[in-house]
């Protein structure tokens, strides 16, 4: 083996087993200077007293109480000492110098296999006189003991020592062998390993989210189960969802007003939200590619629904390769010299960075659509730029490719189409030479744009008598869509949340967390809670405001105008979005891989015109793209405790908060 690596995996293995036992166990250091230890023994059983319905939570009796009273000692943490085969709730109340009436002092959550989450650090005001505490779970518990100011042991979480340990040789190999400086053409294997990494966390994530773990066979009608619906009705060859149509909804005089509706009717009872009601009869608007693509083939095959899960991960998967792929024939086209690392930064923001983590960290269907959709985009404008190599020519085989991708996009989310309007400056140089207009090039792009706009405008037509209608107006849904409307009133406030909203911050796992968007908009807005907006998710895109700034540094005018038109579709793209649904994290997907190819287009040129600040630009790069990848790691667990409430995963939020919670 290479000395360098002996020299490498030492260090690396130095560094994590050393942070492991100093910093990462600073709790323990803490509690040798603690007071003498005193336990109380409890032995007292909890029964289970509460339980969760549809993410409802459902009281059954008040929570049991453990009460220690006349403590009068200067107390630092205490100690649980019991069993449950579910994540335990304590509310903590303390009495002390500073309060003769017991305070509630905050809430924490304990399970047996986390050791960390019963040793709790306590900060009472002089010295504790009383401690409560309530305790409610979701099995049957028993606290055997309760003791103060615990010695807390050194617990070495192996992962996190993998984790460090990973990290630091990456690091350390990077700044001594210097990998990755030969050209990215070289390294095709390495980038397969990287998208079946990323693979591997998406279905991690897609599962951890909290609609992620669903049926294979749903029993119930939901607006979850859209596409489920209607590959059922695909596959016996009708386009009108099998649906019961109650009384009830045909009885009401508009049947898209939301507050008469479900003042007078039951969801999925005597309704299906969000779905598509047109002349007394139910379709789905979403798009009908992705169900043709994935929930078809698998129900003829196995004669089962394919579960959400599993859809969303296989949705998202595309896109990433799809990220890589566009990505890498950028390259091709205009930094063929380029050196891999270089290649790997630039994908890594447009696959991973460009809003896939908002689809991820909800893992239910409503994402599909649209990755489908942005995946096929960046699929089809691949084939293009590698069609449009050559100067000269351009190459038929890979034109009809990249054409029959971007006609796919329709059928998925219509307005992604606009994507395909970034050919114009891609073939651009062949309308000058005439080579645009040779037929077979016209029938390339032609004929798959025909049959894919023929096909869905029947599929439009047969549903709702408008060839250019998809039914999203039809809509059952928080709000009545046929009377939406355009307002100018709202584009301020969107574009503001979509690109540039500051997310809340504080010092809490997962230090980000979602927040509710504040406008001055009166009436109706619809949104779900942000995470903060495209410019933090991604912080390389930020260049795309001096886009005119760096206009000099860029080498060629195709670059430019890619790059000026990927910018102002996605502005447009974001209006529509505001204007037709509303403001929802998953929509970011819409239009982030756009603002990524452009803000890709902008770095490289400054990185290769800008000779006297290559490194600090490319430091510049890296620096962002990590700042993204931990960025939107955290988004993934910002619901907080709702995801220990609701989720079958809920040990795995909870190992991941003590990993990074280590010193509290």
């Amino acid at each position: 083996m290479n000395k360098n690596i002996i020299k490498i995996i030492i260090i690396s293995i130095l560094i994590a087993v050393g942070l492991e036992f100093t910093v990462f166990n600073i709790k323990h250091y803490k509690s040798l200077f603690y007071p003498k230890t005193i336990k109380f023994d409890i032995n007292k059983e909890i029964n289970k007293n509460y339980y969760f319905s549809n993410n409802v939570e459902i009281n059954i009796q008040e929570s049991e109480i453990i009460e220690i009273n006349d403590i009068k000692k200067d107390v630092y943490n205490i100690y649980i000492n019991g069993t449950s085969k579910d994540p335990s709730e304590l509310l903590i109340m303390l009495k002390d110098e500073g309060n003769d009436e017991f305070y509630d002092a905050g809430n924490v959550i304990i399970v047996d296999s986390i050791k960390q989450t019963k040793y709790i650090s306590l900060h009472p005001m002089g010295k504790l006189d009383s401690l409560k505490i309530k305790i409610r779970s979701t099995n049957d518990a028993n606290i055997k003991s309760i003791s103060l100011n615990a010695k807390v042991p050194i617990i070495i979480n192996y992962i996190r020592v993998c984790m460090v340990f990973i990290i630091s040789f990456i690091c350390t190999y990077i700044k001594i062998l210097k990998p990755f400086e030969k050209n990215y053409k070289e390294y095709l294997s390495f980038i397969v390993i990287c998208i079946g990494i990323i693979s591997l966390g998406i279905y991690f994530f897609v599962n951890f989210s909290n609609y992620g773990k669903d049926k294979y066979d749903f029993d119930h009608i939901t607006h979850f189960y859209q596409y489920q619906v209607l590959a059922r009705t695909l596959a016996k060859g009708k386009i009108t969802l099998d649906l019961e149509v109650s009384d009830k909804l045909l009885a009401l005089k508009n049947p898209y007003d939301v507050s008469v509706r479900d003042r007078q009717l039951k969801v999925n009872e005597d309704y299906y939200l969000d779905y598509s009601f047109y002349n007394g009869k139910y379709y789905s608007y979403f798009g009908i590619v992705p169900c043709l693509f994935m929930h078809l083939p698998f129900y003829l095959i196995t004669h089962h629904d394919l579960n959400n899960s599993l859809a969303v991960t296989m949705s998202c998967i595309f896109y990433v390769i799809a990220g890589f792929f566009v990505t890498y024939q950028l390259f091709n086209r205009f930094y063929p010299k380029a050196k891999f690392k270089h290649y790997f930064v630039c994908a890594i923001s447009v696959a991973v960075l460009s809003g896939i983590s908002m689809v991820i960290r909800k893992g239910f269907f409503y994402g599909i659509p649209i990755t489908f959709g942005a995946a096929f985009a960046m699929l089809g404008l691949g084939f293009w730029l590698k069609a449009a190599r050559d100067d000269k020519k351009i190459c038929t085989k890979d034109l009809l490719i990249g054409s029959i991708a971007l006609a796919l996009v329709p059928g998925c989310r219509p307005q992604i189409f606009l994507a395909a309007f970034l050919g114009i400056p891609i073939f651009w140089k062949y309308l000058k030479n005439k080579e645009a207009f040779k037929v077979k090039n016209i029938l390339a792009i032609a004929i798959p744009m025909i049959i894919s706009a023929g096909l869905l405008m029947y599929y439009n037509y047969v549903r709702y008598h408008s060839v250019f209608n998809f039914g999203v107006n039809f809509n059952l849904t928080s709000n009545d869509m046929t009377k939406r409307g355009f307002y100018f009133d709202r584009i301020a406030s969107g574009v503001f949340a979509f690109l540039f909203e500051i997310p809340r911050v504080n010092l809490v796992f997962p230090f980000i967390h979602a927040y509710n968007i504040d406008s001055n908009y009166i009436g109706i807005t619809i949104y779900e809670q942000m995470i903060g907006g495209f410019a933090i998710l991604n912080m390389l895109t930020i260049i795309n405001l001096f886009i005119f700034k760096f206009k000099k540094y860029i080498s060629h005018k195709e670059e430019f105008y890619i790059s000026l038109c990927a910018i102002i579709f996605s502005i447009i793209l974001i209006i529509a979005d505001v204007q037709m649904a509303g403001i929802l994290p998953r929509y970011i997907c819409d239009f982030g891989f756009m603002l990524s190819i452009s803000s890709v287009i902008i770095w490289m040129n400054l990185y290769n015109n800008c000779n006297n600040y290559k490194e600090l630009i490319f430091k510049t790069m890296v620096f962002l793209v990590i700042i993204g990848i931990i960025y939107n790691f955290l988004t993934f667990f910002t619901d907080g405790f709702v995801l220990v409430k609701y989720n079958i995963y809920k040990k795995a939020f909870l190992f991941f908060y003590y990993l990074f919670s280590f010193g509290v």
